[in-house]
């Protein structure tokens, strides 16, 4: 399996000390729900380099909170509209 692009360029962030940017991209991939093992990872490694050692696990599941509200309003406005009144 081919690493993301994201995944790469993650890890060239981390690697020239990039916490802050590499912070907002993975942040950005988590709050979409594509995380896999190897970013997760490296978000953990920039979030405690930006916000500190503690209070990752809390970041990831307001992350992943948000994200299933999100599809939840997706599903309730894809229910609204199908259900509308067809003319006859």
């Amino acid at each position: 399996m081919r690493p993301s692009v994201t995944e790469m360029y993650a890890k060239i962030l981390l690697s020239k000390g990039d916490y802050d940017t590499a912070y907002a991209k993975l942040s950005k991939l988590a709050g979409r729900g594509l995380l896999n093992p190897t970013t997760r990872k490296q978000l953990e490694e920039a979030y405690t380099k930006v916000r500190g050692g503690s209070g990752f696990q809390t970041y990831l599941d307001s992350l992943k909170g948000h994200l299933d509200s999100n599809v939840e309003e997706e599903m309730a406005n894809r229910s609204l509209n199908s259900q509308h009144p067809t003319s006859r």
